[in-house]
């Protein structure tokens, strides 16, 4: 499968790794850019526009970003390795994928993934796979199944999904289960197989399964997670869902950098600290997007989401903004 990657980037702090043996290929040098070329025509104009060569821009008619956003996204995205950004949220497996290859997780125990979104992105049928491989909405199944690391799983979605079940998209031609607020799932690794139901030999064969929590919840919610190693997964339909492959067209407002702030001082407050970012924004699901007419230079929602999400990767790359 051909990754649909406008850019991927590693941060500076990555450029620093050694590797673990004369096998573990060198880490790209710091300012290199991993890049495919877009599928969508709009992103294609976008960054034309833009001349950019990374996926965020910093539009210069976006609102400039305000001292208290600064101040958290410094403080919460100071332990980034490993960054990436994308329109298709199937990226954050690319970048798993990525700081697995470069054995940034085989020091790394009890991993957590955090994934930040209006939708679970975890098709949650027992052994059942979605065909034609990884999809924006259903990555987590195959993230899983391949780290053994990765030992809790929090989906943190917006109030507005008052039901998980609305968390699920049309493209899956079945609704997602409600797995309620903490759910333990099984993991055989070797056969590739998610259970979201106690296996039939469980009991017999307890060691052929790996017990996964996964919890769902909304941002007040999130327990304190010192010391834990976190991936985490941000689409930005979190902060502005327009209501598209979305069960009953659920909606949730953008209400600007505000919205923003408080997640990030809540991350801060409960210390997470992730090791992995990667953010998407796909502007039919975030913005108010048209086939016929639409310009992202004169969507405001658009514009703001990008100034954020550059916001996003400058931290994580660089520790600043840029200027």
């Amino acid at each position: 499968m051909s990754p649909n990657l406008i850019g991927q980037r590693l941060p500076l702090r990555f450029g620093h790794a050694t590797p673990a043996s004369p096998a573990t290929p060198p880490p790209p040098k710091p300012a290199e850019i991993l890049r495919n070329l877009p599928n969508d025509a709009f992103h294609q104009t976008a960054l034309r526009r833009s001349k950019a060569t990374h996926f965020f821009w910093t539009p210069s008619s976006a609102k400039p970003l305000s001292l208290r956003l600064k101040k958290v996204l410094r403080k919460v995205l100071s332990k980034v390795v490993v960054y990436n950004s994308s329109d298709e949220h199937v990226n954050t497996l690319m970048g798993i994928r990525q700081a697995v290859r470069y054995q940034l997780l085989r020091e790394r125990q009890n991993v957590v993934l955090l994934n930040v979104d209006t939708h679970s992105d975890l098709y949650n049928y027992d052994g059942e796979h979605v065909s034609g491989g990884p999809t924006s909405a259903a990555w987590m199944n195959p993230a899983i199944l391949e780290n053994p690391k990765i030992s809790e799983v929090i989906w943190v979605r917006p109030p507005e999904m008052d039901s998980a079940v609305k968390g699920y998209h049309f493209v899956l031609n079945k609704p997602t289960k409600d797995l309620g607020p903490d759910k333990t799932i099984y993991v055989d690794h070797q056969a590739q197989i998610l259970y979201f139901s106690p296996p039939a030999d469980l009991l017999t064969h307890p060691a052929k399964y790996k017990p996964v929590t996964v919890r769902t919840i909304t941002a007040d919610q999130l327990p304190d997670l010192q010391g834990r190693d976190v991936i985490m997964s941000l689409d930005m339909d979190y902060f502005s869902n327009t209501g598209y492959d979305t069960h009953q067209k659920i909606q949730v407002p953008y209400r600007g950098q505000e919205q923003v702030c408080d997640l990030f001082e809540t991350l801060a407050r409960k210390h997470i600290r992730p090791f992995l970012l990667s953010v998407a924004l796909s502007p039919k699901y975030s913005c108010h997007y048209s086939e016929q007419g639409w310009d992202p230079s004169n969507d405001p929602t658009y514009l703001d989401l990008n100034r954020i999400g550059s916001a996003l990767r400058d931290y994580a790359c660089h520790g600043s903004p840029s200027k």
